[in-house]
Order: C-alpha cells, then structure tokens, then sequence
C-alpha cells in the first residue's frame, strides 16, 4: 500500500492530474448506468478514496455518501463532500459495522494494493460493510492481454499515438513491471521516463507540446518507494472474487483513447 509522502506529493498537484488517471464525464455515466443511480431510492454509498468525480455523481436525493482515504493530504486538499462524511481509514480495516452500505466505488485504486495479498484481502473488507443485494463499482487500470515494451511504448509516442502525458506515464509503468506480484517501483518509472528523455524532461515537452507542468507532475514518482500492481482485467476479477463474497456482474467502458484500458466492472455481494 501506498505511503503518506506519496499522496503528499499528488494532492498538491491534483488540478494538473488529467484522464485516463482521472476520470472523466464518460466514465461518470457508465459508473451512474452500472450503479442504477439515477433509478433508485436513497442509497448509503461509500467512496474508496476522495474522488471528487465520483462524489459528483447523480446520487439519488437523499443519499448519505461517505469517503474514506488513508491520506489526510488527501482529504484536505479534494474531498468535496461534507466534513463529516469522510473518513482517515485504512480500506482493509474500514471502520463501519457489517453490512452498512448498498454501493460501494472506487476509481483506479486497486493496483494501490499489494497483489494478492491485499487485493484479496479489499474483496474481503469489501463484501463486510456491504449490504444483501450491495454492489461494487471499480474502475480498473488493467494491462493488454499482451503487454506493451517500452519500446512500443516509445514508438507509439513517436506516432503520436499516445494521448496525453498521463496515459503515456501509465502506459510506461505497465510496460516496466516484470509481474504483478513484483509490481514497478515508481522511482523506476520517473528514472526510466528521465533516461528517454535524454536526461532532461524538457525535450518530453518540446517533442509533443505537452504542458511542462503536466509533465513535472511526474517529479512525485522520484525517488520513490512505492509499488504499483498491475494485473489484466481477467487478473482483477478472478482475484476479486476468489474469496467467494463477490461476483462480477456488469461491465462498461467509457468512450476515450485507452479506455478499454480503464474498464468499470460492477461486483454485487454473494451469499457465503
């Protein structure tokens, strides 16, 4: 799991943080479609950090929604929800009584967790504070079937067919990573990033008109020691419901470059 310093870093550069590592209108509605939100009485809702975006969803009125990060930086600089709905807490221990809530969301948080361990064990925390009927709302950052080398990466960024600084900087991430039980130190990706760039990430910005402080936002990677977890999307859902507890039971996808990348799969909780 991810450490304090490393949101520290993020949280103060939040505004500059672009699609697909946040999400976008596009994926607002699939999450609202998959959630029925729009259709349902009053929910109790849960949000796996403090994503504002999915704060701003049409959440029936009524509804009590809550957010919960391990980041009090976090919180203090994006939680747009009422103070007292929101919560400094650990996902794997989340401090609500069995069964609390009818939906719960998180955007792109799951390779935050070491694989499989705490992937599994979230599946587990999860499926205790949902309720009979409860669902899961996950938007995933999932590697290809097969994944890319960084010098595909590299070539597809001399083809200008990379987005923007934010999809290539996942794009290269994924490719560093040997396997997912190991993962990819960030500190490798901001060295590997900076060795492309010829030592300087100026010429990143000269080469594809990319904002600067776009691209700086990559200095939170450096020196680094925080691990990311990639899996494909295949790798998520069977970990996600190895416990029993979950079942996958929609999916969607937004409409943007790489998106079938970021696909929103919907959990709903099993008897045990």
């Amino acid at each position: 799991m991810t450490t304090p310093e490393h949101w520290r870093g993020i949280s103060g550069r939040w505004n500059l943080i672009g699609s697909p590592l946040r999400p976008i209108d596009a994926d607002q509605a699939v999450f609202s479609r998959l959630l029925n939100l729009e259709s349902s009485a009053p929910l109790r809702g849960l949000i796996l950090g403090v994503t504002p975006e999915l704060r701003a969803l049409p959440w029936p009125a009524g509804s009590e929604v809550w957010g919960v990060d391990r980041s009090l930086d976090m919180i203090r600089a994006i939680w747009t929800g009422p103070a007292d709905r929101v919560v400094n807490a650990n996902w794997l221990s989340l401090p609500w009584p069995e069964a609390t809530f009818d939906r719960v969301l998180c955007d792109g948080g799951l390779h935050l967790l070491t694989y499989p361990d705490e992937q599994v064990e979230l599946a587990t925390s999860l499926a205790r504070v949902l309720r009979t009927n409860g669902t899961f709302a996950l938007r995933l950052f999932a590697l290809p079937p097969q994944p890319d080398t960084v010098p595909q990466v590299l070539a597809a960024l001399e083809q200008g067919q990379i987005a923007n600084f934010h999809q290539f900087k996942l794009r290269m991430a994924m490719a560093l990573q040997s396997q997912p039980r190991e993962g990819v130190r960030l500190a490798h990706v901001y060295d590997e990033i900076v060795r492309v760039c010829g030592g300087d990430l100026g010429q990143l910005v000269t080469q594809t008109g990319w904002p600067a402080e776009v691209v700086n936002t990559v200095l939170s990677y450096r020196d680094s020691s925080n691990v990311y977890h990639f899996l494909t999307e295949a790798e998520s859902v069977a970990t996600l419901t190895s416990t029993g507890r979950l079942r996958l039971v929609a999916r969607g996808v937004g409409a943007y470059p790489w998106a079938e990348q970021c696909p929103i799969l919907l959990f709903a909780t099993s008897a045990t």
